[in-house]
């Protein structure tokens, strides 16, 4: 595999120009043919569109209004794009597990979808990729829904790239042979994150052999839980403790990789709120994974312990699942005593304790 940096020019005959006589080639930087994804980028700005984009991305990722700054970004971003000028948008989203960073990335592409359909937007988990000689993608792969993507209709792809466990490689590991392993793909990364011309031949792959991709005008948010800096402060163990780029390089991180990211987003700790509304969500969509047939009611002891552990090392996740565990429990009590059609509700009291019953909206619930 051959991953590059050219300088100002691509070789002849990287791509061909369909106006070009017959056999003949020509660099596409000289065309004067404009990404179409533009045409759509442009129609969304005369909308005035960051109030309602900003609302849409609160509905889903609750209590975070840090998330109005991200949304900032990826509007300037796009508008930068729109005019023709230079975007330097490149940021970190820190937050530990489960506050929200892959539901920021659905949010934002379910909302750009309808609105600019040929926007690339996509999330790489970076703990696959590693230096070729090792186990794991190369670095170059990044980039691959980019080289193989045929709707923008130039090679200087507009996308916004959502790099999941990005934390994992700014940080010395696994050191092989006495060379840390993830220097090479701090190195192969600088390229594609300052904006510059990436080739790519991966023989066998359905992307043309030396295509050239541009990432000027691509965006890529940095995502993780950057635990491993907090881990290294010895006067801090707060997963929500915010963190900045001065932090990180002191404690081990690459200052030249943090340096292609303009700033640091952190997601911070939920508010009571924030979590009995999360809470209900889920609720709700529990109850929807049963074809609402089962009422699902939470106790004051419940909901209690929710909300005091909450705030963990895992987030909201911890709500979802717990919530799940009790359910399924008490759905196999259904299913074993062959009464799933007898009761409609479930009254979970505390982790530990749940009743199921038959619930009448005019009469109360009645114990099974």
């Amino acid at each position: 595999m051959n991953f590059e940096e050219t300088a100002n020019s691509r070789r002849i005959g990287d791509f061909k120009n369909q106006n070009a006589p017959a056999g003949g080639y020509e660099v596409l930087a000289t065309t004067v043919r404009e990404n179409n994804c533009k045409i759509f980028i442009r129609k969304w700005l005369e909308t005035n569109p960051f109030n309602e984009m900003v609302e849409f991305l609160r509905a889903r990722i609750i209590g975070q209004e840090n998330v109005i700054l991200l949304a900032t970004y990826v509007y300037r971003h796009l508008e930068a794009i729109a005019n023709n000028l230079p975007s330097n948008n490149n940021v970190l989203l820190a937050a530990p597990s489960g506050c929200g960073k892959t539901e920021t990335y659905r949010s934002l592409k379910l909302y750009f979808e309808p609105r600019i359909p040929d926007l690339i937007i996509y999330q790489m988990d970076m703990t696959s990729f590693n230096e070729e000689s090792y186990t794991g993608n190369d670095t170059a792969d990044i980039l691959k829904p980019l080289f193989e993507d045929v709707v923008q209709n130039t090679n200087d792809k507009i996308a916004i790239i959502f790099l999941d466990e990005f934390d994992k490689k700014i940080v010395p590991t696994s050191k092989i042979q006495g060379e840390n392993k993830n220097l090479f793909v701090q190195f192969k990364m600088l390229t594609m994150l300052e904006g510059r011309d990436v080739v790519y031949n991966k023989k066998g792959s359905k992307v043309m052999e030396d295509k050239v991709i541009n990432t000027a005008n691509c965006m890529f948010v940095g995502l993780g839980s950057y635990d491993e800096y907090r881990k290294m402060n010895p006067y801090s163990s707060d997963h929500y403790e915010f963190i900045n780029k001065q932090s990180m390089v002191e404690l081990g991180g690459s200052y030249e990789l943090l340096g292609r990211f303009v700033d640091v987003i952190n997601f911070h700790r939920l508010d009571e709120q924030s979590l009995n509304t999360i809470i209900d969500k889920i609720v709700v969509e529990e109850e929807l994974s049963f074809g609402n047939k089962y009422k699902i009611i939470l106790g004051e002891n419940m909901r209690r312990f929710l909300v005091e552990n909450a705030n963990n090392e895992y987030g909201c996740r911890f709500l979802s699942s717990i919530i799940h565990q009790i359910v399924i429990k008490a759905y196999q009590y259904l299913l074993v005593n062959n009464i799933t059609n007898e009761v409609n509700a479930v009254h979970i009291i505390d982790p530990d304790h749940y009743e199921v019953g038959y619930l009448d909206e005019n009469e109360g619930e009645e114990e099974a």
